[in-house]
């Protein structure tokens, strides 16, 4: 996905450039849905995903695999950075042009990294059984709900504040209209619908353990 490979780059390349992973994940499945490639083409997903839930978040907006960057490196090195402390930055380590990468312990390295992947796998696991799931193919956007009213429309999944049955309505209180339906009357509403408020973060995004 677009917005990886940018930690250790400039503010700008960071900031403003690239599209917000958590966007993109969905409008990619979406897409591949729509021309009839679900199971024929893989959709991967990078870019600010560094924990185990995030990890859980992306499969369920539609993701078929994860894979990570910057979390592995600073998994690598967890054990390792007080070689490079305190005047060295710890990337310094595992860089082919690092200053300090005849310090680094390649062995300790992938032990480190084996220890977060597994952890990693363990927490998920918790997280799956917590939903009521046996496996990761099983989840879902309707395993999911976002804080913010304008996020949960455009990933299309449910917002967090109002009842599973209160959705359609609760959308129509406000100036979101549901896919399909008729837009606001007023300017002012139109221009509200139009213009969305931005959100980046797949943090905003919480898991559903039950609905009421």
């Amino acid at each position: 996905m677009m917005f990886s490979a940018t930690h250790g780059a400039s503010p700008t390349l960071e900031d403003d450039l690239g599209f917000p992973t958590i966007y993109a994940i969905a409008r990619a499945r979406r897409f591949l849905d729509g021309q009839g490639q679900k199971g024929k083409v893989s959709l991967l997903a990078d870019g600010g995903l560094f924990t185990p839930g995030q990890f859980l978040k992306a499969l369920a907006l539609g993701a078929d695999a994860v894979y990570i960057g910057t979390a592995a490196v600073m998994a690598m090195v967890s054990q390792q950075t007080l070689l490079a402390s305190p005047g060295e930055p710890s990337f310094q380590l595992l860089l082919q042009t690092g200053r300090l990468r005849e310090q680094f312990d390649p062995a300790l390295g992938a032990a480190s990294l084996v220890n977060f992947l597994k952890v990693a796998v363990q927490e998920m696991t918790a997280a799956m059984y917590a939903i009521g799931k046996t496996a990761t193919s099983q989840l879902s956007t309707e395993d999911l709900c976002c804080l913010g009213p304008w996020l949960a429309r455009a990933l299309n999944v449910a917002c967090a504040g109002v009842s599973p049955a209160e959705q359609a309505g609760y959308y129509q209180d406000t100036c979101i209209s549901p896919a399909g339906a008729r837009q606001p009357s007023s300017p002012r509403l139109r221009r509200c619908t139009d213009k969305p408020q931005r959100f980046s973060g797949i943090q905003v995004i919480l898991l559903k353990i039950r609905s009421f």
